[in-house]
Order: structure tokens, then sequence, then C-alpha cells
């Protein structure tokens, strides 16, 4: 109980734990590998600057304090054209990207009371390298893809995300109804075209979503089996290798997958043909 302490003692009481809470955030912020800083809403000039945001802003040799953050960080003489504050309100956020001297940012805003005033709150991540790897993993993508024009069906999934992305080959034109699809809706669906019963019991114990998790942390990025089915047209059935290709997309973390079927049935019936000669 507190009602013996004069008025004044109380003030200076909340004032120093404002201002503890406060170097608690910033001790939390300087930890952080973002690059963080405080900005004005009035006059945008820069109230706080994280050690990152220090460091990359080369703070250390011009003081940031106080400086219009157009001027100090783009070089500006106005507020930025892509200013992200200019399509907020105080009480939603906004993800921004742009670009510095040939590096990428990712740039997420939010309005907060910084000293009692009004200020937006940037976080900033360089996402340069990851935007490479993404597009060298896109790049490998497409060329998979292009590489099996024989397929019958192509599916692009997310495995970690228990959704199919994509449907190409003769599947393409029932995309829509794919897209959106569990991984075992997807894996059940090419089952009912595999017209021999243990091989359909194999192929959905094998390609469903956990095993192709398993099989990939157990070292597997590839997976194959040959099975009798009717993916054809005119329904005969041939023999057919089902592929999954298990890859980890550099930008989500997530597992993918591309699984596809080839008619092997030529193939298969020229190498019998052979041992009988």
């Amino acid at each position: 109980m507190d009602v013996n302490i004069p008025p004044h003692m109380k003030n200076i009481r909340r004032r120093m734990a404002a201002m503890d809470k406060k170097k608690l955030l910033e001790t939390i912020l300087n930890d952080s590998t973002q690059i963080v800083q405080v900005i004005d809403t009035e006059t945008f000039s820069i109230m706080y600057a994280n050690l990152p945001a220090q460091h990359f802003l080369k703070a250390g040799e011009k003081a940031y304090l106080g400086e219009p953050c157009y001027k100090y960080l783009m070089g500006l003489d106005e507020q930025c054209p892509f200013c992200p504050v200019r399509n907020i309100d105080e009480k939603s956020s906004n993800e921004t990207v742009i670009t510095k001297e040939n590096r990428t940012f990712t740039v997420k805003t939010k309005f907060v009371d910084w000293d009692g005033k009004k200020a937006f709150i940037e976080y900033i991540d360089d996402v340069t390298d990851i935007k490479k790897s993404q597009a060298i993993y896109e790049s490998q993508l497409q060329t998979l893809i292009r590489s099996i024009p024989t397929a019958i069906d192509i599916f692009y999934m997310d495995i970690a995300g228990d959704v199919c992305l994509k449907a190409c080959g003769s599947a393409e034109k029932d995309e829509k109804e794919f897209y959106g699809c569990h991984i075992n809706d997807v894996v059940e669906n090419m089952a009912l075209h595999i017209t021999d019963e243990a091989e359909r019991g194999e192929f959905l114990h094998d390609f469903r979503r956990s095993a192709l998790i398993n099989a990939y942390e157990s070292g597997h990025v590839q997976l194959d089996k040959v099975v009798r089915a009717d993916f054809s047209a005119s329904g005969e059935i041939r023999y057919t290798r089902i592929t999954v290709r298990l890859m980890l997309n550099p930008s989500t973390e997530h597992l993918e997958c591309v699984i596809y079927s080839i008619d092997i049935n030529d193939e298969v019936q020229e190498k019998s043909a052979m041992k009988l000669i």
C-alpha cells in the first residue's frame, strides 16, 4: 500500500518504472538480429535505433537522433514515396519491400507510443540472399517440371503446409479441383488409377504426407514406385512409374515436392521381351 506516499513521489516512481521498461525494451531490441528503429510520426525524425541499426546505418560516424529518416536512410529531401505510414492506420501494420544499394529489405511497420509521443516502429530484415536463393529454387523447379514433358500428371505441393499448389500435365485441366487440396487427398486420387490392390496399398502407405516427411528426414530426396494403372484416357492398364522429388524451399523453409507419373509400359515390355530371347 502506498497511500501515505506524497503525490510527487508517486509520479517519480511511475517515471522510474517507465524508464526501467524502456531500458528493458532497448536491451531486448539490441540483442535482436533485426534492424529496429523508432520514428516520430509528425517530424519523421529518428527517435531510437537499436545496435544492429546503428551498425548498418554507421551511426558511429553520423548521429541519428533527430535526423529525418528519409534523409538519413535514403538521402532524400522529403518523405519517401514508398513510406509505409502512407498506407496504414494506427490500428494496423504494414510490410513493404524496398531496395537500397543492390540489397533487398522487408520493412514491417506499426504505430507505437514512444516516450509519450506518437511514433512508428520499423523492423527491417535484409532478405537479399533469401531472394536470390528463392529465385534459384524457382528456376530449378521450373527446369524440373519442363524436363518431364511426357509425364501424365504433375503435382507441385507444399508438404509442410499440407496443400497442393499447382497441377500440370493432364491434371492441369482439373487444377481448380486440386489446387488447395491436402497432400493425402491428391495421393488418394492418384491411387484410384492403380488397378492392383496390393500396389495401391503400398503406394498409399509410402506416398502419404507423413511418409514423405519421414523419408526426407531419413535422407531421401526421391522416391519411385512402378505400378499398373489406367492413367491414360483410354483406360488401358499400363505400367506406370510414379516419382516424388522432395525439396526444401529456402524462402519458407517448407518441405515441398513434385510428384508425377510417367507411362513406362513400352519400356517394361521391351525388357520382358529381351529376357525371353
